[in-house]
């Protein structure tokens, strides 16, 4: 009786015929880890421009005294960039409660800008919903003709 080296089998062996499934699950995971690195440059690149506009933000914001914002308006800030990164032609202001001054947040051609901008023209000089102490409220009466 002969003795057939593992070779010369008809049954299939790892090293003669490659498993065509692993090649592709390689292929899978280079693609993915492709994607991953450029969601992650992208992110990268997303958060250099929203830091970039926070700063000309503190900066305009020092130009016109306020040295030190609230916390609240340049978190509100931040988050009104990161929404402007992804939306084209995004322009929104921020007008807060308090304070004379407003922000202007856009998406531009040119990228993110930020505005501080005065807050007066925003202001109407008296605003329809705003009622009169009952004081100085005047009576309707209806009149009948006579």
């Amino acid at each position: 009786m002969e003795m057939r080296t593992t070779q010369d089998s008809d049954e299939p062996h790892l090293d003669r015929h490659p498993d065509l499934g692993r090649a592709q699950s390689v292929n899978a995971l280079v693609q993915h880890r492709e994607t991953v690195e450029q969601r992650l440059w992208s992110s990268l690149r997303r958060a250099q421009l929203i830091d970039r506009a926070l700063a000309e933000f503190d900066h305009q914001l020092a130009d016109t005294g306020e040295a030190s914002p609230e916390d609240a308006l340049r978190a509100s800030v931040r988050a009104l960039l990161t929404v402007a990164s992804d939306v084209d032609g995004y322009d929104a202001t921020l007008v807060p409660d308090r304070g004379y001054l407003a922000v202007r947040i856009r998406k531009t051609l040119f990228g993110l800008q930020v505005d501080v901008v005065d807050r007066a023209p925003f202001r109407p000089p008296e605003s329809p919903h705003v009622e009169q102490p009952a004081a100085e409220r005047t009576p309707l009466i209806a009149r009948t003709p006579s």
